[in-house]
């Protein structure tokens, strides 16, 4: 159970849970893959490219192995640190629907925790690219008339937590008003 709901889960009924996906890291896959890609290029055509730079070598001064190895270890470091730090931030966010407020927390160290209360929301926005569709993510927009609209980016079943969303919405309007 994580921190919204073992907060919320005492005091309020939750009605629906967002659910983040792991499936944003393939842009650093891809990242790291065209990374690997041209360092071994450079090393498969090092004395090629030193040729064409200064065409007297016959030797690779620049572009050796050792060189390269750093080059691969220093960019799947990097890529490997990158992924790391953005699992955290996935790791970090939940959002929470209970029968009168939307509660959206992000962060492990510091955290940002927003309140939105239901009735002020007007309504939803899902926005899904082609490859997201494919994969069944995409981002919520709450759009309200209190506030500023608010992003919810990588949920998974995006147009059912805005259906869930919206549905609740009309019923706190129908309760109050």
């Amino acid at each position: 159970m994580r921190k919204l709901e073992r907060v919320y889960s005492k005091s309020d009924r939750i009605v629906a849970k967002a659910k983040f996906t792991y499936w944003v890291f393939a842009g650093e896959v891809i990242t790291t893959i065209i990374l690997g890609g041209i360092i071994a290029c450079l090393w498969i055509f090092g004395l090629k490219i030193e040729q064409l730079i200064d065409g007297s070598i016959t030797e690779v001064r620049y572009l050796t192995e050792t060189n390269l190895k750093w080059a691969i270890l220093g960019a799947g470091g990097f890529m490997l640190l990158v992924t790391f730090f953005h699992i955290l931030a996935v790791y970090s966010k939940e959002v929470i629907l209970t029968e009168d407020k939307l509660v959206y927390r992000a962060g492990m160290l510091g955290a940002e925790v927003i309140t939105l209360q239901v009735y002020e929301i007007v309504n939803t926005r899902v926005t899904q690219g082609a490859f997201q569709r494919l994969l069944g993510i995409g981002s919520v927009e709450i759009i309200g008339s209190g506030f500023d609209s608010y992003t919810i980016k990588n949920i998974v079943g995006p147009d059912k937590f805005a259906r869930r969303v919206m549905a609740q919405a009309t019923a706190m309007k129908k309760r109050y008003y």
